[in-house]
């Protein structure tokens, strides 16, 4: 199963942003986000994200 970056969006809701990945990985993984979506979100640039469309607007990772 391949996740998407929008399927992050449930796991990340009510997390404070800006949020950096790690911050995000951590949070996601508390509210339960499965390794395909986890898997996903540590592919992301290592960066801090403003809001939650900063990462779900990204182009789709491998």
């Amino acid at each position: 199963m391949t996740a998407d970056l929008s399927a992050a969006r449930p796991y990340l809701k009510g997390l404070e942003f800006p949020a950096s990945r790690q911050e995000m990985i951590r949070y996601a993984q508390r509210n339960g986000a499965d390794h395909p979506v986890l898997d996903l979100l540590r592919t992301l640039p290592d960066t801090d994200y403003k809001t939650s469309s900063e990462f779900t607007d990204l182009p789709d990772h491998p």
